[in-house]
């Protein structure tokens, strides 16, 4: 698989008003969003559904799952592992996991994405499975508080 690069270079403009560093100058105003975090969630979940900008295909139980890399790698020590290991910084991840089941996996997906999940007793010990194998501790209590 070859794979192109665009390069785009941006030129630096020096600021005309330049405060240095050692002025001990406070901010008049810090602009917190309670919903920017949501947003930006909310759209990497759109681009994962629509296989937008994904870098990274989980396939379980023969089924080709895309993803968004720093996503995992935020929310899993597993796939942080992985993602962050420096032969595979750089490139696309295809990684097949047989011991998670597809329920399991798309669930823990939807948590990633969107921070909710849905449980039933259907799924619940597929989650936990997931949540166990692949690190993810919230994910993993959440389900032992249910069971």
């Amino acid at each position: 698989m070859e794979k192109s690069a665009v390069i785009v270079t941006l030129a630096q403009e020096q600021p005309t008003d330049y405060i240095p560093e050692h002025c001990d100058v406070q901010p008049q105003y810090v602009y917190e969003s309670n919903i920017h975090s949501n947003n930006v969630l909310a759209t990497l979940n759109e681009q994962r559904r629509s296989g937008l900008l994904c870098d990274m295909t989980v396939i379980v139980e023969g089924v080709e799952l895309q993803a968004h890399k720093a996503v995992l790698a935020a929310c899993s020590s597993y796939f942080n592992g992985i993602i962050t290991d420096p032969a595979n910084v750089s490139h696309n991840i295809v990684l097949e996991l047989s011991s998670i089941s597809r329920l399991g996996m798309e669930s823990l997906l939807e948590f990633a994405y969107t921070s909710k999940l849905t449980v039933s007793r259907g799924n619940i010990n597929h989650v936990l499975a997931a949540a166990r194998e692949l690190d993810v501790k919230n994910l993993e209590y959440s389900c032992l508080n249910l069971l």
